[in-house]
């Protein structure tokens, strides 16, 4: 299950925030994710891009792109994302 995280730090482009699409190992609704973070002060999860560009075959799918460790104190919002 994929999540969108808006985190309060600022972003490549220098807006006050920025967003980031993640899954973590082991949850898999909300509810979990809350657990998670109430317990942590910081998590590990996969980070992934949409990749809009790719005309082939994954046109439109999320591509990983790497692990991360996040800070949970700058967690603004997190809500589930639906797949595309």
């Amino acid at each position: 299950m994929k999540f969108l995280l808006t985190m309060h730090m600022p972003s490549n482009q220098g807006k006050p925030v920025h967003q980031m699409t993640c899954e973590i190992k082991g949850v898999t609704n909300i509810v979990e994710f809350y657990e998670l973070l109430h317990r942590n002060d910081f998590i590990i999860v996969d980070e992934y891009y949409y990749d809009a560009e790719d005309r082939f075959q994954s046109a439109g799918k999320y591509k990983l792109r790497g692990t991360n460790i996040v800070n949970c104190a700058f967690i603004g919002k997190i809500r589930v994302l639906e797949e595309r």
